[in-house]
């Protein structure tokens, strides 16, 4: 349930449409025998960050389709540099560079990661559906409970939207563009928690704490898209280390902990992020000193817009049991919500270290392909292995669970059957994700939505219908036809060569 898991910044270096952080491509050595020709102005600037662009290309338009990608376009081609269109600010670059072919089979792909570096962001990840099923159990169906869900999804969907315009202002060399995005995105989640605060305070259905917990996770999750976009990822895993030790311990012990303990720790623990949220953006400024209005147009925000929707249906999507719950559709407890999310959780982080390697695969694939025959069979045979291998590690996780559970006389065919649906419902994000990474952001997030309105539907008919015991099965049937649609669209989309360009 956590928003930048599906706009990890390595799933942008992967080709989405608007790539949005330039690669840290090693700079070839010159041959000796081109002398260095670069400009000492914003063109020279814009050179080096796409250097290997520049001295790789075969001509012209292959330089403007690459910074197309990386979302420049005639209107910041007019406004930052001078030119009539991208395509004469390409012929100016290609003028300018050398080339300096790679040898085939150099390295110049991403920097490795140590798998354990994903497994503990896949905590990151994870932590806003454990404090959100750990808030559900304090709280009984009704008013409150549907505050928490819609703090929740709202949440959910700010993060989409803000990671992405994060992503892209930094990919464009901007500083106080990104800096003024991340502050005011927290001074309007701050608000929320205000107003959810006072509401919880004014109407009887609610409380305080219940009011303040909603806001508080909608300015958790903003604090820490915020902190994973300018790669902070091991500071906010240190300040949010007691914050999941409590969480772990409200789950398996309520009592264990007195709520006085557990609220003041979680305060403290959410004020931590957000101060360091707002001061890290500053720190780590660098590049062009733009405004908002000057690096985002329409286009950039129709987008983000876009990913704002994906952020809510995934997120209602993740929240199928808590719907049924609060609409009275199934007698399922909360406790059976937390039981049957833990093998999704668990799996985060093997999903990221997962999508990042197959990143790394395809550039290898690239690389080394002598024909587009060759690349799409290469890389269509790396997306299979991969989709595989994360299916393996949810069936794992999920048949761990029920083993358990059946030994401890707990399973049950609902049970059973929600546990099986969030396994197969992470594995068509998991895709989602990887559509997002090759650019596809549409069929990715169309498909999402009809996947949502369709298990909408099917709960109301069945419930209108006195039919709710068949919604476990219902819910599974619509994730599974949607991981279907997912693959077959992944792929073909995965083996094009375009998409990895």
């Amino acid at each position: 349930m956590s928003a930048p898991a599906v706009l990890d910044r390595g799933a942008l270096d992967g080709g989405l449409a608007t790539r949005v952080a330039p690669p840290a491509w090693p700079r070839p050595e010159p041959t000796g025998r081109l002398p260095e020709r670069r400009d000492s102005g914003r063109l020279r600037r814009l050179t080096r960050e796409h250097d290997l662009l520049c001295t790789q290309a075969v001509d012209l338009f292959e330089i403007a389709a690459g910074l197309e990608a990386a979302g420049i376009n005639d209107r910041h081609a007019r406004t930052d540099y001078g030119v009539a269109s991208i395509f004469e600010l390409a012929e100016q670059m290609f003028e300018l560079v050398p080339r300096r072919p790679v040898p085939v089979g150099a390295d110049v792909g991403q920097t490795r990661r140590h798998p354990v570096n994903h497994l503990l962001r896949g905590v990151l990840y994870g932590l806003p559906a454990l404090l959100f099923v750990a808030a559900l159990r304090t709280v009984h169906p009704g008013p409150a409970a549907t505050v928490l869900l819609i703090s929740t999804v709202t949440a959910c969907a700010l993060g989409q939207g803000l990671s992405y315009l994060g992503h892209l202002l930094l990919g464009r060399g901007a500083r106080r563009a990104p800096r003024s995005l991340f502050r005011g995105a927290l001074l309007a989640a701050v608000t929320l928690l205000a107003v959810l605060a006072a509401a919880g305070l004014l109407l009887p259905a609610l409380s305080v704490r219940v009011g303040a917990f909603a806001g508080g996770q909608i300015v958790y999750v903003v604090a820490a898209t915020v902190l994973l976009t300018v790669e902070a990822d091991l500071l906010l895993l240190a300040l949010l280390a007691p914050a999941v030790a409590l969480a772990g311990l409200e789950l398996g012990d309520p009592t264990a902990l007195p709520d006085a303990v557990v609220l003041t720790g979680l305060c403290l623990c959410l004020l931590a992020v957000a101060t360091a949220a707002w001061s890290r953006p500053s720190a780590q400024a660098t590049g062009h000193a733009q405004g908002l209005r000057t690096m985002l147009g329409r286009d950039e925000l129709a987008v983000a817009a876009s990913f704002v929707g994906y952020g809510a249906a995934s997120a209602l999507l993740l929240s199928f049991v808590a719907v049924d719950i609060l609409t009275g559709a199934s007698p399922a407890s909360t406790t059976t919500l937390a039981v049957t999310m833990l093998p999704l959780i668990a799996s985060l982080g093997a999903a990221e270290w997962l999508q990042y390697r197959l990143r790394g695969r395809a550039d290898r694939a690239l690389r080394r392909s002598t024909s587009i025959a060759q690349f799409t069979r290469h890389a269509r045979a790396e997306l299979g292995s991969t989709v595989v291998g994360y299916a393996a590690v949810l069936a794992a996780l999920t048949g761990g669970l029920l083993a358990w559970l059946n030994l401890t006389e707990r399973a049950d065919p609902e049970l059973v059957t929600d546990a099986a649906g969030y396994a197969t419902l992470g594995l068509a994000l998991f895709l989602a994700t990887l559509l997002l990474s090759c650019g596809r952001y549409r069929p990715a997030i169309g498909l999402t939505g009809a996947a949502l309105l369709l298990d909408t539907g099917l709960r109301w008919a069945l419930t209108a219908t006195h039919q709710a015991f068949l919604l476990p099965a219902a819910h599974l049937a619509v994730f599974g036809l949607l991981s279907v649609t997912l693959l077959a669209v992944a792929a073909v989309d995965y083996g094009r060569l375009g998409r990895h360009r």
